[in-house]
């Protein structure tokens, strides 16, 4: 094992190496941004004069936004009004890798890659218990029909765990220099949001048009957009 393992690092080291004197991986950048995914730290190699390759993870700060939100329930066959607070709670950890293209040779670059996340980026809870009487049923809201369980919501808004991604800006991934500026404008291609319970499926209801913000939201947010500033450093 001990001796598989050293020629694969000698092969690794040799292939590097070879790469660098032709002009591929022969430097190395670390930079940091902010923008629409949060805070982002990534790490940029060259792979020539037209090319680079980005790998980074980004963090979004939990938000909590608290309202309260009115439905219909239906409990043992009956279908009463139901008033409810409810909170959501926004966060996203992304891990991003992407190729970086530069088709003047100067700082104008398209970029293509994916994102890859948890499939969960809003949690919604609620408590009916202000409603008398509710114990399990199901919530209308829109077009959406939610389990309630002893008078809580539990849901959540889920979309793909593999995002494609296409952006543009302008800046080197690596720069020419020490230290460099760059602005870039993309999209994260996740899919319909689909909406979540831990209490059982969410049904979509026939026939019903999306009145609630929730439901209008879910039906047209297919892409996240992306804008994001970054400042980097070269290190080799």
């Amino acid at each position: 094992m001990k001796r598989i393992l050293i020629s694969l690092t000698i092969l690794v080291l040799s292939a590097t190496t070879a790469m660098a004197q032709i002009g591929v991986f022969n430097h190395l950048a670390v930079g940091a941004g902010v923008g629409t995914q949060g805070i982002s730290v990534d790490v940029a190699t060259t792979l020539t004069k037209y090319a680079a390759f980005r790998a980074g993870v980004n963090f979004m700060p939990g938000i909590k936004v608290s309202d309260t939100m009115n439905g219909d329930i239906s409990v043992g066959g009956l279908i009463v009004p139901a008033y409810f607070d409810v909170e959501g709670k926004f966060s996203r950890t992304t891990i991003d890798v992407a190729f970086d293209a530069y088709p003047f040779g100067n700082g104008f670059f398209v970029t293509a890659g994916l994102s890859f996340g948890g499939k969960k980026v809003a949690k919604l809870t609620g408590d009916l218990s202000k409603n008398a009487n509710i114990g399990d049923g199901d919530l209308e809201i829109g077009e959406y029909k939610i389990p309630v369980k002893n008078g809580k919501v539990d849901g959540a808004i889920e979309v793909k765990g593999v995002r494609p991604y296409f952006g543009l800006g302008y800046g080197r991934a690596v720069p020419k220099g020490r230290v460099a500026c760059r602005i870039e404008l993309g999209v994260q291609l996740h899919g319909k949001p689909v909406p979540t319970s831990a209490y059982g499926d969410v049904t979509k209801l026939l026939g019903v048009e999306a009145q609630d913000d929730i439901s209008k939201v879910v039906n047209k947010l297919t892409v996240y957009p992306v804008l994001k500033f970054r400042i980097a450093g070269r290190i080799l």
